[in-house]
């Protein structure tokens, strides 16, 4: 059975966007490896930002890609 894969942070951005109505929205970028795999990014709103959540949203990447590769 293969390894079970745990994301691995390489790097934390501000990743600011536009909205429709021309609004900066801004946001924090974390981008992740999951094994040999990725970078995946993960983008969370910066008043929703904080460590649990971010690990919370990490953790969902890597499971989708552990369950790629069972």
């Amino acid at each position: 059975m293969p390894e079970i894969l745990t994301p691995v942070v390489t790097k934390v951005a501000p990743a600011n966007t536009i909205d429709s109505l021309g609004q900066i929205v801004r946001q924090v970028q974390v981008t992740v490896v999951v094994g040999t795999h990725g970078p995946f990014n993960v983008v969370i709103p910066t008043d929703q930002f904080t460590a649990a959540k971010a690990k919370e949203e990490m953790q969902k990447v890597a499971d989708q890609i552990n369950q790629l590769i069972r």
